[in-house]
């Protein structure tokens, strides 16, 4: 029996592959950060602009449905300039200081300890996001962070960001492939220049204006479809798992995989019209395991299991 997710699914497809292709890394990024949404733990949601503004949208979308689920003040989406390429240190100490004093105007009637969640596209070095964690430093803001892709190691990048040991670092995996929405300079309706705080709206043209809303409208759909997989669906990354081993087996046949050379398997999955869809579970399995030892979480464990892994990475997916 379908559940309501999958029916949601079926009822509205998302157009714009940017958009789409942030579904599984965000499922797992939901799941990771349950606890924290459920008691209302954040105060802003803050994304970095540009290519970090969809993401951030969506997952601030979906915590504000989840407080107002819960009867609780709903937080607040805030985006800020990103700042990759900007070198000039007195600049950049300047964007520094105009980020903590408009945080620090915002939350003088907080009672308590203010805590952010900061969401992002994409982390390598670091430098894009340090202004802002350091501004969360010096106005004594408690942060996490959410990244979609990372490109360095977490163990190098907290010691970037200088993250307390109570502060987390999420992400949905590790690779050097950016997320299409990282290229796409219309996705965000804004452009940025990084000596500045704030980004500005994009020239508006007819063109630009149409795909703007377009791109808008399949995030708000994200947005919907996740908070019902969020409410109905797995609980847990182990869960999760669980559940695409299931999809997994049912669109790839066994003597498909194992009997068949790579570059013929990739011919074979094309051929059946499946390449859109096990291109997600093939993301999925580059997660890395975000508070444990594990390089990798293997979506299938046994040896016949590890086989086909192979087979698939060999392709690239």
């Amino acid at each position: 029996m379908q559940g309501t997710f999958e029916k949601s699914l079926q009822k509205e497809k998302i157009t714009h592959g940017s958009i789409e292709e942030l579904r599984e890394p965000l499922r797992i990024l939901l799941t990771e950060f349950r606890e924290e949404f459920d008691k209302r733990a954040y105060d802003f949601i803050i994304g970095d602009d540009a290519s970090g503004r969809i993401p951030a949208l969506i997952i601030g979308g979906i915590a504000k449905a989840v407080a107002k689920e819960h009867g609780k003040q709903p937080p607040q989406i805030v985006f800020f300039a990103g700042s990759r390429g900007l070198a000039n240190e007195e600049k950049r100490e300047e964007k520094i200081q105009t980020i903590a004093t408009h945080l620090t105007k915002r939350l003088e009637e907080n009672q308590l300890p203010p805590r952010v969640l900061l969401v992002t596209e994409y982390i390598d070095t670091g430098r894009g996001v340090l202004p802002l964690t350091e501004a969360f430093r010096r106005t004594g803001i408690e942060y996490d962070v959410a990244s979609i892709i990372i490109g360095n190691s977490v163990e190098n990048l907290r010691n970037r960001l200088h993250m307390k040991p109570t502060e987390r670092f999420v992400y949905s995996s590790q690779s050097a492939s950016l997320p299409k929405v990282y290229s796409d300079t219309q996705a965000s309706g804004v452009v940025k220049n990084p000596i500045e705080t704030y980004s500005r709206r994009l020239p508006s043209r007819a063109g630009h204006r149409t795909k703007l809303h377009e791109i808008r409208k399949d995030a708000s759909l994200l947005v919907k479809q996740l908070l019902d997989y969020y409410n109905h669906g797995p609980k847990t990354l182990d869960e999760i798992y669980a559940e695409q081993q299931a999809i997994r087996r049912s669109i790839i046949p066994d003597e498909v995989v194992l009997a068949l050379d790579p570059f013929d398997l990739e011919k074979e999955l094309k051929k059946r019209g499946k390449e859109r869809v096990l291109n997600k579970w093939i993301a999925t399995q580059k997660v890395r395991r975000n508070n444990d030892g594990y390089e990798k979480y293997f979506l299938f464990t046994d040896e016949r299991e590890k086989k086909i892994n192979s087979k698939l990475l060999v392709l690239g997916l």
